[in-house]
Order: structure tokens, then C-alpha cells, then sequence
């Protein structure tokens, strides 16, 4: 694997460190993770469990090992040191948190551009960059499908499905989506696509803020058009309409669809664990 051989000392909590020492880890880096002795990281003891440990804590936390020294002795400070001293990577987050999976997808592009840059200083000196024609292949709902966190591991070990929750965030509070300006042009074609030609003309509803105040009318009536269709049919009416519009997917979906299974998208982590829940690559 191309970071087979590198070392990473992963000093952090949560979702951005963990997730940079994941993607690391993904690419064959040796992560070493270390916890608090006591607890370890908050995110063991979030939403579902397997053992002691969560399932969330396992997706972010992929393929990298765990140690957690009580750091309050003087001999175990000094090993510590000694790991890191013999390390090629120390990602840490304990501080100010850049807290996220986007600013961990951006520590590990940085830690990877840093290793290249050495290899290339070590092996031919210094050298001027060279652009080089690459064909990269990036797939759009791949690279959100690493952003859903264990809503697959929670489905493949426990069978659970997440329910509706709208905008909000499962299992946390106050988390939602809250309501902008624009989209005007859209809510015409939308309610012409479902038949409703006398919403669209109503003046009331010609902005975002009075289409706000009659939210519940609104949502009603595309619910009673939706209800009587199946989900291809009310995306096949509004993608020839040209209103945005794509389906929900539950856990079960997204592990049984054919492109993710074709592309490889679902993996099983390499570091071993009681059970191996498929998880999103990335």
C-alpha cells in the first residue's frame, strides 16, 4: 500500500483528527492512536454500542491502534516521546478543534504532500515540481458517502435504520436546517409539475419568506401528490420539470445497491475487531 511504512502518532478526540489518522490508515500507514487513560476518546460512548465501544468511534476511528499511558508518570511521558521521536507523522487536535471530517480530509492531503515532498528531497535532491497529466476518477456520491459517519455500521451489526429527522442531526440537539432566500424560479416549476398551478400563481407565495409563513399548506400539498406515486415516478415528473429532487436512501439501500458494490465502495476494516460491518471508503 502506498503509506505502508509510515508512522502516525494520532493525538485527538472526536471527528478531524481521527479522521485524517482513517484516511492514513486506509492507505497502509501504521496510526497509532493515543486516548485518554480514563474514558479514552468522548466518542467511544456515542449512539449505538458493540462491546464497550461505539459504532460511531469504530467507523471514524478505522484501521488505527490504541493505546492510552497515564501520562502523570515521568517514565511514561518519556516512552511517549520516544514514540512520537520515532515517527514520521503527529496529528493532534486537543486544543482548538478544527473539528470536522472536511478539515481531516484536509490534514491528511497536507500529511501526504508533506511525505511526497520528503521522499522526493531524499531520493533526488532538490528538484523543481513538475505538473503531471493524471486521469483521476472521482465519484460525487462517494466522496459524501464517508461523510455518513455509521449510519452503515449501525444497519450492518445492529440492523437499525435511522429514522426521519429532517434537518436535524441523529442524537443531537439543537442541530437543523433553517430556511434562506432564493429558489423562487423553482417553486414555480415545482408546483406546475405537480399539478398545482394555482400555488404558483398565487402572489402570496411569489417569494421565500410568504411561501415560509404557509410552509405546512405547502408541504401538504406535495405530500399528497408524492403519497399516491412511487419514489422513480416522483423523480422521474421533477427531474423533466427541472426541479433539483433526489432520494432518501436508508442504510439498507445504499448496502444493497449495485454501482457502490460494483465501485468497492463499502469496506471492512484491517485492524481487527470483534465484528467487521461494512463501512464507507474514505
Amino acid at each position: 500500500m502506498p503509506l505502508a511504512g509510515i508512522r502516525v502518532v494520532q493525538l485527538g478526540n472526536f471527528i478531524a483528527a481521527p479522521t485524517a489518522g482513517r484516511l492514513l490508515a486506509d492507505f497502509g500507514a501504521e496510526v497509532i492512536k493515543i486516548e485518554r487513560p480514563r474514558g479514552g476518546d468522548e466518542l467511544r460512548n456515542w449512539r449505538l454500542f458493540e462491546g464497550d465501544t461505539s459504532m460511531l468511534y469504530r467507523t471514524i476511528n478505522r484501521n488505527e491502534k490504541s493505546i492510552a499511558p497515564d501520562l502523570r508518570t515521568g517514565e511514561v511521558r518519556a516512552m511517549v516521546l520516544e514514540l512520537v521521536s520515532c515517527s514520521d507523522v503527529l496529528i493532534e487536535n486537543v486544543g482548538v478543534s478544527i473539528g470536522d471530517s472536511i478539515a481531516g480530509l484536509y490534514a491528511a492531503f497536507g500529511v501526504v504532500m508533506s511525505l511526497l515532498d520528503r521522499t522526493t528531497r531524499k531520493n533526488y535532491g532538490h528538484v523543481p515540481w513538475t505538473p503531471m497529466e493524471r486521469h483521476i476518477d472521482v465519484s460525487l456520491h462517494e466522496a459524501v458517502f464517508s461523510m455518513t459517519e455509521s449510519l452503515v455500521p449501525d444497519y450492518s451489526a445492529h440492523g437499525v435504520l435511522r429514522e426521519r429527522t429532517g434537518g436535524r442531526m441523529q442524537g443531537l440537539a439543537p442541530s437543523n436546517a433553517c430556511p434562506c432566500v432564493g429558489g423562487d424560479s423553482v417553486f414555480g416549476r415545482y408546483m406546475e409539475a405537480i399539478g398545482r398551478p394555482g400555488l404558483r400563481d398565487d402572489p402570496s407565495l411569489a417569494t421565500n419568506a410568504g411561501r415560509w409563513t404557509r410552509r405546512d399548506e405547502l408541504d401538504h400539498a406535495i405530500e399528497a401528490w408524492t403519497s399516491r406515486r412511487t419514489r422513480d415516478e416522483v423523480l422521474a415528473v421533477l427531474e423533466a420539470a427541472g426541479v433539483p429532487a433526489g432520494p432518501i436512501h436508508t442504510a439498507k439501500d445504499i448496502v444493497g445497491d449495485a454501482q457502490f458494490a460494483a465501485r468497492g465502495t463499502g469496506l471492512s476494516p484491517r485492524v481487527p475487531e470483534p465484528i467487521r460491518p461494512r463501512e464507507p471508503a474514505g
